[in-house]
């Protein structure tokens, strides 16, 4: 079985007094731009960062406690993919590869320690808030 984060509400206390007095469709439409931005962003962040996942190993052995790309994309790291069929409640990222979710599971997790660096850094709800005063002004 693979491995996916789900991403609900970040940011809810000032996103929720932003959402206040909207529409239901402003609402879906702020959900599913919002959900799909921060998705594609912790795609980004996870595949490209050299954080958590450290590419251009080549045939080296894997290194202990990060996981490690040796084929240029074309294995775990080119498997991770978002899923947006349950918008706009949420939206998930993660591989369907069997494997995913035992790197995941031990010292060489990426997408959770990615889920953590950005949620911190105020990414998510930064990504929330811009939607919703775009399209509270576009409304």
């Amino acid at each position: 079985m693979g491995i996916k984060i789900t991403v609900t509400t970040p940011g809810a206390d000032k996103i929720n007094r932003l959402l206040r007095n909207i529409t239901p469709a402003l609402n879906r439409r702020i959900w599913d731009r919002g959900l799909t931005q921060i998705v594609l962003a912790m795609q980004t962040a996870v595949t490209t960062s050299g954080k958590h996942i450290v590419h251009g190993r080549g045939d080296a052995p894997p290194l202990p406690n990060v996981l490690t790309s040796r084929h240029g994309g074309s294995g775990l790291v080119g498997s991770i993919t978002p899923d947006y069929t349950k918008l706009p409640r949420s939206a998930s990222i993660g591989s369907d590869l069997i494997y995913a979710g035992v790197h995941e599971d031990s010292k060489r997790a990426y997408l959770l320690p990615t889920y953590i660096d950005l949620e911190r850094a105020g990414t998510f709800a930064n990504i929330m808030i811009g939607v919703i005063q775009e399209e509270i002004n576009r409304a």
